[in-house]
């Protein structure tokens, strides 16, 4: 499907009048909110130390348990990178304040910007097997 940057309307939970337009991201502006979410990862991963990894790989079990979490955790919230998703995915908002000058997340408040992150994320989700088999 040709990604375009039409806005799709999301009014904002607990802030009566308040709307932000949020659009369908590309495969590469994904990929960017991904790789920057795996980095900030890296370091946790590196905690469980090189023996969790080994394990998991040598073990045929493991390997596709792996696999399989991997495919479940794919649209996961922690996933991404916040600050990414929101640039890429913000079209418009009805707050009297220019994103343009500041970064994204300086300028919203934690749940509004987790709000805001999972309402792109759900709006890329592609759809699971069970709902193309519905439509």
């Amino acid at each position: 499907m040709l990604v375009t940057r039409e806005p799709t309307r999301r009014e904002i939970p607990d802030e009566e009048g308040q709307w932000i337009d949020i659009c369908k991201l590309s495969l590469s502006q994904m990929k960017a909110a991904r790789k920057a979410a795996t980095i900030d990862s890296a370091s946790i991963a590196k905690a469980f130390g090189p023996e969790l990894v080994k394990a998991l790989k040598d073990d045929d079990s493991g390997s596709k348990k792996l696999k399989k979490l991997n495919r479940a955790l794919q649209y996961e919230e922690n996933q991404f990178d916040t600050e990414v998703l929101l640039t890429a995915g913000i079209v418009e908002w009805s707050y009297n304040a220019d994103w343009s000058e500041a970064p994204i997340c300086d300028l919203l408040d934690e749940r509004t910007g987790i709000w805001i992150k999972n309402e792109i994320i759900d709006l890329n989700r592609p759809p699971s097997e069970e709902e193309e088999k519905n439509s």
